[in-house]
């Protein structure tokens, strides 16, 4: 039987640093590295971009539509070759910044995105190149991503399959008239594309059953996986390191300081982040004692979860915040709970993350809603137990050796796939 061959469409790139991009590794990671393709709208991320594990990508962005539109003669979007950056720049053009600023910049980007510049002659012959079997869309809250996905789906002739990575559409908060105009408007696109999709998945267990109920229609669940690897018992430390690894965005890094005011001098609290940290955050982070540590990847990532004796993730317990992640199983957990080490979630309960953790008895939740005195008593057991952290540590590694295993996540994910092709096309 001949390999299957995916095109991969989303806004970021294959990647061993991006969240997305890993989670897109661990789903693939049945394929063969010249069986995959990627589509993609963020051509800053190359610097990120996994070129061992897939070397065909070719990238469009905003900034090149809007220069067609002023220069007939400019080239919108490309392959993108390794060490040589797409258009010799990585960064994003400052023409889209206002854009992006603005309040209106879903409603504008998905104006943009009907000019027909993109759909020229290099990206047909580009997707024909890729000789795919399937397309494989990661659809957010614009609907230029769905548009072209379907339309990539009709132009090859071959099943489209969508993940949903975020809830954008069912507890989301919008305010305003045009919060509600741009729900309203995501719920119509959003169910053509389930219609149109031959599998549908989402980041987790909790949007499985949610997006399942809504739109009666089966949604599988798929999320990031880890490696098997060996346990490794934590050593006793006078004084604990508390690791952060993560984005700050959705109001992470203010609770990140509302944690530290908790610990006090208790413990050191490192945070490890490839999120731009603008001087406001990193003055606040440094007046609590919080240490902003320098990016870590691959090996030196995992090495640094390992030399920490308690990984905490935090969520925002801001309304719209926790409504945009009620749903959303943060990327790092499956890789928090390989670690061994004692995972501390701080914030909300409800949201999915915090559920996963507390649900399965992984983790231990300090609740955002529980009273002071109750969160410094829960504080003071997960500095002073040694013994305690290395229970929930145990935990944690055997419920993800178990259930994050990622060769055998990938090849079910692939399996679910070949049922799907074998019934468009024979596959010889």
């Amino acid at each position: 039987m001949k390999e299957i061959k995916a095109l991969i469409i989303s806004a970021n790139p294959f990647s061993k640093v991006l969240n997305n991009g890993k989670t897109y590794e661990a789903i693939f990671w049945a394929f063969k590295s010249d069986c995959l393709s990627q589509l993609f709208f963020r051509t800053k991320d190359i610097r990120y971009a996994d070129f061992d594990y897939c070397n065909s990508y070719y990238g469009i962005t905003e900034s090149d539509l809007i220069k067609r539109l002023i220069n007939v003669k400019y080239k919108c979007g490309g392959k993108v070759v390794k060490q040589v950056y797409f258009k010799n720049d990585y960064q994003e053009s400052t023409i889209f910044i206002p854009f992006k600023k603005s309040k209106y910049k879903d409603i504008l980007r998905d104006i943009l995105w009907l000019l027909p510049f993109w759909k020229n002659k290099e990206l047909k012959q580009w997707l024909n190149s890729t000789d795919a079997d399937f397309i494989f869309a990661v659809a957010g809250g614009s609907k230029y991503l769905h548009k072209i996905s379907k339309y990539i789906s009709d132009f090859l002739k071959v099943p489209l399959v969508t993940f949903f990575t975020d809830d954008y559409l069912i507890n989301p908060k919008f305010g305003g008239l045009i919060g509600k105009i741009l729900k309203k408007r995501m719920k119509f696109f959003y169910t053509d594309t389930v219609k149109r999709s031959e599998l549908l998945f989402v980041i987790g267990d909790e949007m499985a059953k949610e997006y399942t109920k809504y739109f009666g229609k089966i949604f599988y669940p798929i999320m990031n996986s880890v490696d098997s690897r060996s346990y490794i018992e934590p050593i006793i430390r006078e004084k604990p390191v508390i690791s952060y690894f993560g984005g700050l965005h959705l109001n992470r890094w203010k609770m990140i300081r509302n944690f530290a005011l908790l610990v006090g001098n208790r413990a050191e609290i490192w945070v490890y982040t490839i999120s731009d940290i603008s001087i406001v955050e990193r003055a606040a982070l440094n007046k609590v004692g919080v240490k902003i540590k320098s990016r870590v990847f691959g090996d030196e990532l995992q090495k640094a979860m390992i030399d920490s004796d308690i990984l905490l993730h935090v969520e925002s317990d801001n309304v719209v915040s926790r409504s945009f992640t009620k749903l959303s199983v943060s990327t790092k957990i499956p890789e928090y709970l390989i670690s061994g080490r004692l995972v501390l979630g701080y914030g909300p309960p409800e949201v999915a993350s915090m559920k996963l953790l507390t649900d399965n008895n992984i983790g231990f939740l300090i609740s955002c809603e529980k009273t002071n005195e109750e969160m410094s008593l829960d504080m003071e057991q997960v500095l002073t137990d040694f013994d305690f952290r290395m229970e929930f540590g145990k935990r944690a590694y055997n419920f993800a050796m178990q259930n994050f295993d990622r060769n055998r996540i990938s090849e079910n994910f692939k399996n679910k796939i070949i049922t799907v092709i074998s019934k468009s096309h024979v596959i010889v």
